[in-house]
């Protein structure tokens, strides 16, 4: 009786080791594998966009990608670079991926992965100052001094034939030239060209009728291909549960 006693007191510890166990298993996987900090950073390239944080990047993409790297258990780092350089940095090998507005690396960059789901949208548009400027469609940028960023995909897209279009490395520079009268129309994105358009005091500024709303990808260098599922599959959750919609919701952000 003492043996058939102790024989059961062991198999209901083993059992309730074994539930302790499967409890724990299911709360990581609802709130995201642990992220290993021992493991080296994937080191992402990301054209630099204000306005700027406690890191060397920020925005509204700053907490989403926290939270989907978070949920897929990988340590990772923003490198801002020229935005003409993002996807060679990626493709070379010095950097691990990218971050870009553009859906495919192409065949110019042949060791870059292209995720199939966007992260997030950024709307496009003209940033102006002046009253008489209507830009209710591409060809009406044409009748006014222009400037982007130079090596910006999305902008030489619409104006690669544009007579009068200046180059600028960066947005500061690119919203500067606008508040010295240097041009008249800024194609860039809305969000940040709001907010560094405050910061250096350029008033009244106004965003065109014509305006675009594009997605950004992550492109992984493919020595990285077992990540591609994991990450991808983190951001499938982020958009099921509402989460990636909430982040975007505190920046005034709709997907």
């Amino acid at each position: 009786m003492i043996r058939h006693c102790t024989w059961l007191g062991g198999c209901l510890r083993v059992c309730a080791m074994a539930l302790l166990v499967c409890l724990s298993t299911e709360s990581v996987s609802q709130e995201g594998a642990a992220v290993d900090s021992s493991q080296p950073a994937l080191r992402i390239a990301i054209a630099r966009s204000p306005p700027p944080g406690r890191e060397p990047y920020s925005g509204y993409l700053d907490p989403v990608l926290r939270e989907l790297f978070a949920r897929a258990g990988i340590h990772h780092e923003l490198v801002t670079i020229p935005a003409a350089r993002v996807f060679g940095e990626a493709d070379s090998g010095n950097l691990d991926a990218a971050i870009s507005p553009v859906r495919s690396a192409g065949a110019e960059f042949p060791r870059l992965l292209s995720m199939s789901e966007s992260i997030l949208p950024v709307e496009l548009a003209g940033l102006y100052t002046r009253n008489d400027i209507r830009l209710s469609s591409v060809e009406d940028f044409f009748d006014y001094r222009l400037a982007h960023i130079r090596g910006w995909k999305p902008a030489e897209k619409y104006f690669s034939e544009h007579q009068r279009v200046e180059l600028a490395r960066n947005p500061g520079v690119l919203m500067s030239m606008l508040l010295h009268d240097r041009v008249d129309v800024v194609f860039y994105a809305t969000y940040p060209g709001r907010y560094l358009a405050n910061e250096i005091g350029l008033m009244n500024l106004k965003v065109s009728e014509f305006h675009v709303s594009i997605d950004v990808y992550l492109h992984l260098n493919k020595r990285h291909a077992r990540l591609l599922p994991i990450i991808e599959a983190s951001l499938l959750d982020m958009k099921a549960d509402g989460s990636l919609d909430s982040i975007l919701a505190e920046h005034g952000i709709r997907r």
